[in-house]
């Protein structure tokens, strides 16, 4: 299995076979898997190549043996994680993730042995040994589903735009050893190793992504295309489309765990809903923070509760499907899956206009998009939407929209299509 080079098989289907690495297979909603799940539903021979959690059909691991993988994504972790505190002070109070360039061996070992026909990088730190993967000779695709290969280290970048030049002046970190490791030799060591792949497709999900990779030096000898991430359309469209509360108003809010919290605007939010709790509204409000313990905040004319764990796909569905407005308060989001995974159960989302956000949330269409990042205005909207002050489109149209767009066919296809163009398959 995984051998040779793209074959017609005998009622003339290319069969391509992608290698698709991150650490991980532990979450099957995540960006990535999903990608490999509907690649595999059109006929290409996508696999995952993982550290840990080798689940679903057709994966494999970096070592044969599943405890050296643990063991060597651990150490990766740690080291990097020991080397950071030593290399570097932050410069902020702001809690926002970073990561070195460490990566694992074996890789490319591995990837060799499985012979794929393509190499689809998916999440690089920790994991990848870019310089042995310039030296395999296969098309290469890397998914920004963060700007982390644009930076020095950083994976949000917020206001600064010093990865154009090099992240010299980096606003995030201090280097205490500056010449022996800082964000510009990370940064300068990654443009030198991307410059070293001869045949590197750049997969950027959003309009906003897409345009900071074209102005990349890193990228300045690779292709750059946009194709958005997909859904899991089975999933969600077993839910029929809720009507909004009658007598309630159910929101929803969705943070993975507290970390990385300023990232995803958890303090936004809490602003937004103390003004929310200050102001008349005609329904009682309640809101679930999914994926989080109960923040500490006290609310007088809103109910706050949790779900702090959803252990399946679906029931996140189930979540977003019951909730009738959700809140996206993020500073900074490439194209946040919990904006499309609402919008395909028909739910509402209100967000702040950062990023590829706007690109999945219409405003007036499929929810509101507000100035970042006025908080006032953010919560006037909540409450005008409650009122009936301002109206949206069935649920069911904002689905069949969100269905047409990040569709898993769609986004599959347009992966085959950069794969053939990569590999110089003729279009037949």
């Amino acid at each position: 299995m995984f051998e040779g080079s793209p074959k017609t098989p005998d009622e003339g289907i290319l069969v391509i076979k992608v290698a698709h690495i991150a650490p991980s297979r532990k979450s099957r909603a995540s960006a990535a898997w999903r990608i490999v799940t509907a690649q595999q539903a059109i006929g290409i021979e996508a696999f995952s190549l993982v550290m840990i959690d080798p689940q679903g059909p057709g994966t494999e691991t970096v070592y044969k043996r599943i405890w050296l993988n643990i063991v060597a994504l651990r150490f990766s972790r740690i080291a990097g994680s020991i080397a950071k505190k030593i290399l570097y002070k932050p410069k902020t109070q702001n809690d926002l993730p970073w990561s070195l360039d460490i990566s694992t061996n074996g890789l490319a070992r591995t990837i060799t042995r499985l012979s794929p026909d393509i190499v689809h990088l998916h999440w690089i730190p920790a994991l990848v040994d870019l310089e042995s993967i310039a030296r395999l000779n296969v098309p290469v695709f890397i998914t920004l589903h963060d700007v982390w290969p644009l930076t020095g280290g950083c994976h949000c970048n917020l206001d600064c735009n010093q990865w154009e030049q090099g992240c010299s002046a980096c606003p995030q970190m201090f280097s205490r050893f500056e010449k022996i490791y800082s964000p510009n030799v990370q940064w300068q060591k990654q443009l030198d190793c991307f410059t070293a792949i001869k045949n590197l497709t750049i997969v950027c999900p959003s309009e906003w992504i897409f345009e900071m990779a074209t102005r990349s030096p890193k990228f300045r000898h690779s292709s750059v295309v946009k194709i958005q991430n997909c859904v899991n359309e089975k999933a969600a469209l077993s839910l029929e489309p809720q009507p909004l509360h009658i007598e309630s108003f159910e929101i929803a809010f969705v943070l993975s765990g507290q970390r990385n919290s300023y990232h995803k605007g958890l303090d936004l939010v809490l602003e937004v809903l103390k003004i929310v709790d200050s102001k008349k509204h005609k329904k009682p409000i309640s809101v679930n923070f999914i994926g989080m313990e109960l923040p500490q905040i006290s609310m007088k004319n809103v109910t706050l509760r949790s779900t702090p764990h959803l252990n399946s796909e679906e029931r996140i569905f189930e979540e977003l499907s019951f909730s009738d407005l959700v809140l996206l308060p993020s500073r900074q989001d490439n194209l946040p899956n919990v904006a499309i995974e609402a919008n395909l159960v028909g739910t509402p989302v209100i967000a702040f206009q950062v990023g590829g956000v706007g690109e999945i949330v219409r405003d007036a269409i499929s929810g509101f998009v507000i100035k970042p990042f006025d908080c006032d205005a953010f919560a006037q909207k909540i409450i005008d939407y409650i009122d009936g002050i301002v109206t949206l489109p069935s649920r069911d149209q904002i689905r069949q929209l969100t269905e047409f767009t990040f569709g898993s066919d769609l986004v599959a296809r347009k992966h085959l299509e950069s794969y053939k163009k990569a590999l110089r398959v003729p279009y037949v």
